[in-house]
């Protein structure tokens, strides 16, 4: 009996520990996420044809951008040790959550598309640089990936504003782009401070 409670007492502990352990994240990928979009949604929305790939993949990328400018916004107000970047961070915050939630919205109600979970790859290897920062060093490296990420999603945006044919998702882009462009431009002033 006392040995059955102690292998009990040692698959607990075990079973504890492995669920305390760090959980690798699976990246996502949206070339593996975007299918044709007939393909998706019959499968997923009952119906064919919503949207194009090309605002399939802007979504997925959309999404990812998204939530990555949210979990990097929370650890700048953690490890920042500039007051500019904390505040850069709190307006990221607000602005980005916002914007989350109606590309979320649009994506499934209007178009038909599951957004993605999680980062890509790239992003879950800033994510995981930033945690090993603190300080002035992190403040620089936020703000240098801002910088970065944010001119790959103007450039998104913009192609979505050009080609994209889903008039709900376009007008997001319109109302999105200038808060992008707007943040680039701050997190370069405060590069150069």
């Amino acid at each position: 009996m006392k040995g059955a409670a102690v292998r009990w007492v040692a698959v607990l502990i075990v079973l504890g520990a492995s669920s305390c352990a760090e959980r690798e994240e699976a990246a996502v990928d949206c070339a593996d996420f975007v299918v044709s979009p007939s393909q998706f949604l019959m499968e997923f929305a009952g119906r064919a044809g919503g949207v194009t790939e090309q605002e399939h993949t802007f979504i997925c990328r959309g999404t990812i951008y998204g939530r990555a400018q949210v979990t990097f916004a929370r650890m700048a107000q953690q490890q920042a040790a500039s007051p500019a970047v904390m505040r850069y961070a709190e307006q990221t915050l607000g602005e980005q959550e916002t914007m989350n939630r109606r590309l979320d919205r649009i994506a499934v109600q209007e178009d038909g598309v599951i957004p993605p979970d999680g980062l890509d790859a790239p992003h879950l290897a800033m994510r995981d640089h930033l945690a090993r920062l603190s300080g002035d060093a992190f403040d620089r490296a936020y703000l240098e990936n801002e910088v970065r990420d944010g001119q790959a999603a103007i450039a998104d945006l913009q192609e979505e504003l050009a080609s994209g044919a889903e008039p709900i998702l376009n007008k997001f882009v319109a109302t999105a782009l200038p808060l992008v462009e707007q943040r680039v431009q701050l997190a370069q002033s405060i590069i150069g401070q």
